[in-house]
């Protein structure tokens, strides 16, 4: 069965986060982890969060979803000509919209806004490193690169119940397809038919 290419890109960057031994967490995907209150672990709180859509993140207003994304029609020819698809069981082409949502905190120095920044800065630097480096730990196929495409950030004020650290949301479409229902597969082998002898 396929896998969802989002959830796979944040397992992907979730693998490269451990490999790496950045002190942050990347949460499951989903619209509820920006508000939870993580304070223990790596980073004291720092977090990265993917959420399906383009978000409002305004201070005081629960996160709305205004866009999903678009569904394209795929072309179909030989794969390389007209940048049509070989596999015929494409049946859409979704660019997903994802916000993303960077929670940087210095534990150190709470009321230090210099040192918060600097820490959401070294979050945002090591968060762009892993979606572009996200290798999907099941099928080991590279989720992030390619299909990425880098749209624009705002800085927040974090909700009341993250009021320390800093926070910034970018936004990136996450390209990739759904499928049709799988058909049988007929695989046609030569076959020598003898006449016989008259």
């Amino acid at each position: 069965m396929p896998r969802s290419g989002l959830i796979a890109l944040a397992d992907g960057m979730r693998a490269y986060f451990e490999a790496q031994r950045i002190p942050a967490v990347v949460t499951p995907v989903g619209w509820k982890y920006r508000s939870f209150v993580i304070n223990q672990g790596p980073g004291g709180g720092s977090r990265v969060c993917l959420i399906p859509g383009r978000i409002d993140p305004s201070s005081g207003t629960p996160p709305k979803v205004i866009e999903a994304g678009t569904f394209k029609q795929p072309m179909f020819g030989d794969a390389g000509s007209n940048g049509g698809y070989a596999n015929p069981r494409r049946l859409i082409e979704w660019d997903r919209t994802v916000s993303l949502c960077v929670w940087g905190v210095d534990t150190t120095q709470l009321d230090n806004d210099e040192a918060q920044y600097a820490a959401l800065e070294d979050l945002v630097e090591a968060t762009y490193q892993a979606l572009h480096n996200a290798v999907d730990p099941v099928t080991g196929i590279n989720v992030g690169l390619a299909d990425v495409v880098l749209q624009d950030a705002v800085f927040t004020l974090p909700p009341v119940e993250l009021a320390f650290g800093r926070e910034l949301v970018g936004y990136f479409q996450h390209k990739g397809p759904l499928f049709d229902v799988a058909d049988r597969i007929v695989t046609p082998k030569g076959a020598i038919v003898r006449q016989p002898a008259t």
